[in-house]
């Protein structure tokens, strides 16, 4: 960097001033209120920054000049020039870096996050954090859309955090129900007897043998009973048989009278005929002999029909004697279950039917101990899946972490980390302030180095940044600054009037007798 002067005339209480910028510290002396802070926006704005120039009391106008700028301040502001120096003042204010006025750390950071971001140039690309879903298509089945609308990487890196974590949320949720799910199913086999015969064929099989065995018994039963009904009715028949064959001889002798009442009969009317064809003289008492003989015939022929009726009939209940006898001889040799055996075969059909409904209630259970299993393996995806979520929502900060390129700050929940001599994590804002103004100053210098600064480079720092670095840290960053060929304008409580001086870490080493300790 080359030298470059910046000249001010009537500016705030100093009429005039003129001040050397070299790479390094570029320190402003003198006692408080005698102008420096004034100074210091005046060239921040300048440099393009938000800094205040305002008139010296009693002076028309003030002006400040360098740098290819020239601005000047009366009633109204005008800025003419082309800057010919890079600044972080107008996107990274340095004390709004340490300090940017807000009570909520959460909001503080997110306003120093967006003020780096915006150094780096990162948008608020949702592409950015596809690979934290598993792809972009895994990624828009989590976001809504309403989580890709945002101003800023910060904003949507809210968002998309917190659309991770309600989805984990409901994932949890999910697995909460599914243990729930599995518990109840777990428990449906409580007190059951698991291995019992549950195979709802062979089952119906046994109750369909139970069945058909009861019936062949209830049938047999039935026939046996019939068939003993048909023996009392058979033998009723034999009796009144047995009544009609004791009449079967009287039947049989008047049969045998009857026929030879009609021999007798036909041997008179043969005679009778044979009396006729001798005497005629006595035809009269022949022919009444005759008609006598054909009564007697007529009444034979009767009684020889009944007879036969008689014997045919005698002969039909021979017959049914017969089919009666073998009835009772059936009914004899039937077999008729027992009281005892027809209970049995109920029985063994009522515990085939308890046997088919407690193998249903088993076959239920199981297959619900099977579903308490999937409901495990359910939730256990979606806890697996629910953690993987919060993951993603804990590395949405690596990603604006990427996005800062800081080598001293990462984000972490949001809030802008550092990390201690110790090894240890600490938020950037609960550090000392000549620590955040060493972290900033750092910070700003790296930002300016990759921005490709060549020439004059300006970073504008507060007199209490200045004052709140150790003798170590300034020199440090004093040094850092002129390597990188950074001019830093600061002030020091020093002196009466305002004056410039170059620093030296040497002297200021020396003023503070060796010590490292602020002065």
């Amino acid at each position: 960097m080359s030298a470059q002067t910046i000249e001010l005339a009537d500016i705030g209480p100093l009429e005039r001033l003129s001040i050397p910028l070299k790479p390094g510290f570029n320190v402003l002396t003198g006692r408080n209120d005698a102008g420096k802070s004034c100074t210091i926006e005046a060239v921040a704005q300048l440099a393009g920054g938000a800094g205040r120039i305002t008139c010296r009391d009693g002076a028309v106008k003030g002006s400040i000049e360098g740098l290819g700028v020239r601005i000047t301040a009366g009633r109204s502001t005008r800025r003419s020039g082309e800057l010919e120096a890079l600044s972080l003042e107008s996107s990274l204010p340095i004390a709004d870096m340490v300090d940017p006025k807000i009570k909520d750390p959460l909001a503080a950071d997110g306003k120093r996050i967006k003020a780096l971001l915006a150094i780096t140039g990162a948008k608020a690309d949702p592409a950015l954090f596809y690979g934290l879903a598993g792809g972009k298509e895994a990624f828009d089945k989590l976001a809504t859309v309403e989580s890709l609308q945002a101003d800023d990487l910060v904003d949507l890196a809210a968002r998309v955090k917190r659309c991770f974590e309600r989805v984990a949320r409901v994932e949890e949720d999910g697995a909460n129900n599914s243990d729930g799910k599995a518990a109840a199913d777990r428990d449906a086999g409580a007190g059951l007897d698991m291995s019992i015969e549950t195979d709802a064929a062979k089952l119906q099989s046994a109750l369909e043998s139970a069945v058909e065995l009861k019936t062949t018994l209830e049938e047999q039963a039935r026939a046996a009973q019939k068939a003993k009904a048909n023996a009392l009715a058979a033998k009723s028949q034999l009796d009144k048989i047995a009544a009609q064959a004791q009449d079967e001889a009287a039947v049989l002798v008047r049969l045998n009278d009857a026929k030879l009442a009609e021999v007798r009969t036909q041997n008179i009317l043969n005679a009778a005929t044979e009396a006729k064809r001798q005497a005629e003289d006595a035809l009269r008492e022949a022919t009444a002999e005759v008609e006598r003989a054909f009564k007697d015939r007529r009444a034979a022929d009767l009684a020889i029909e009944h007879a036969i009726q008689s014997v045919e009939s005698l002969e039909t209940n021979k017959a049914l004697a017969a089919g009666w006898q073998a009835q009772i001889d059936e009914a004899a040799d039937a077999y008729e279950p027992s009281p005892g055996d027809l209970k049995q075969a109920d029985e063994a059909v009522h515990r085939s039917r308890q046997a088919i409904e407690r193998a249903a209630v088993v076959r239920a259970a199981s297959e619900r101990i099977a579903k308490a299993t999937k409901h495990q393996k359910d939730a256990a995806a979606a806890r697996k899946q629910a953690e993987r979520l919060r993951e993603a929502a804990r590395q949405t900060d690596d990603v604006l972490s990427d996005a800062v390129n800081s080598r001293h700050l990462k984000v972490k929940a949001g809030r802008l980390v550092t990390i201690k001599d110790d090894g240890r994590e600490a938020y950037y804002a609960d550090r000392s302030q000549g620590t955040r103004w060493t972290i900033a100053l750092d910070e700003a210098t790296d930002l300016i180095r990759r921005m490709g600064a060549e020439g004059t480079a300006i970073i504008a720092a507060p007199q209490e940044a200045f004052e709140s670095l150790d003798v170590r840290n300034r020199r440090l960053i004093h040094e850092h600054a002129v390597k990188l060929g950074v001019a830093i304008l600061t002030a020091e409580a020093i002196g009466e009037e305002v004056a410039v001086r170059h620093y030296d870490p040497d002297n200021d080493w020396k003023a503070n007798g060796g010590k490292v300790g602020s002065s």
